[in-house]
């Protein structure tokens, strides 16, 4: 009887040591945009440079409650990214315009819930992931715990107009 308590406590024990843990994260949508500078640019001998697009991410995701999340790293395409976090007033943000209809993208929150932005940055210049990543993985920490939430899509978005 001794053996077949102590099998069945360590049988719980180890259980719970491999249970997972709910990410702080419950609602996220990744987006970008491209844009190209208006100047065409010329070298010293006199011949055009071609323009280089930039990039620029974003992913806004909803947590319970008002306490910042712990964001340890974002990885775009196996690929860790700089990251900042910011909250977002309300629970309706207006996230830009779509690239295809010209019409406002609008992301409601749930009521109890708070907004966040995370705007992203590359952590270098030479490892740029081109747009439209199909694997995003947001690492954060949940009461002593990591946690990650993925995400399989990005959305693109109309740039901001250039003068």
């Amino acid at each position: 009887m001794k053996r077949l308590f102590y099998l069945l406590l360590l049988c719980c024990s180890s259980a719970l040591a491999f249970t997972q843990v709910s990410s702080p994260i419950k609602r996220a949508y990744a987006f970008y945009t491209l844009s190209m500078p208006g100047n065409v640019f010329t070298d010293d001998k006199g011949n055009t440079v071609p323009p280089v697009a930039s990039l620029s991410r974003t992913i806004y995701f909803e947590c319970s409650g008002t306490q910042m999340p712990v964001i340890t790293g974002i990885q775009y395409c196996n690929t860790l990214q700089k990251t900042e976090l910011t909250r977002m007033p309300g629970t309706t943000v207006i996230v830009g315009k779509h690239i295809e209809t010209g019409k406002d993208y609008a992301i409601n929150g749930r009521k109890g819930f708070t907004m966040w932005k995370i705007d992203i940055y590359p952590a270098d210049d030479a490892k740029t992931v081109k747009g439209d990543c199909k694997l995003i993985i947001i690492k954060s920490k949940s009461g002593g715990r990591l946690s990650r939430c993925y995400l399989y899509s990005e959305t693109e978005l109309m740039p901001m107009p250039r003068y």
